[in-house]
């Protein structure tokens, strides 16, 4: 077995036991805290102890040998996949002819400035209609 794919069954391994320690851990502060019924303080002492094994277990996790690397290669993957995604997504909605955000934008402000130059001159119009009327 090559050391990669030994690094990477080691970190999957011991994120694995990291996660069933947790779930452990909390399965049985729940069944303590709540003792067959739920008040404020089994709640609360119920979410004390599920943030304190879910900090030692992303402590655990996060000192795995790799797991900065595989965090790293993954996100790469997923920022490429992201990037690829909106490309796709712009080409495909340009060959409908769906306008752009900035276009619908574009459009909106200048809806925008014709509707106030209207009023605008509605106003005007107004004003000198009752002048004349007088």
């Amino acid at each position: 077995m090559d050391s990669k794919v030994a690094d990477s069954t080691d970190m999957c391994k011991g994120f694995l036991e990291s996660w069933m320690d947790f779930n452990t851990q909390m399965m049985k502060s729940g069944f303590d805290a709540l003792g067959g019924y739920c008040s404020s303080d089994s709640c609360e002492k119920f979410y004390k102890d599920w943030s304190t094994h879910y900090s030692d277990m992303m402590e655990k996790v996060m000192r795995l040998p790799g797991f900065t690397e595989k965090s790293w290669e993954a996100f790469k993957t997923t920022a490429g996949f992201q990037k690829f995604t909106e490309m796709m997504t712009r080409q495909y909605l340009a060959s409908l002819n769906v306008p752009t955000r900035e276009e619908i934008d574009e459009l909106s402000e200048r809806i925008s400035y014709l509707d106030d130059r209207l009023e605008s001159m509605e106003e005007k119009l107004d004003r000198a209609l009752l002048g004349f009327e007088k």
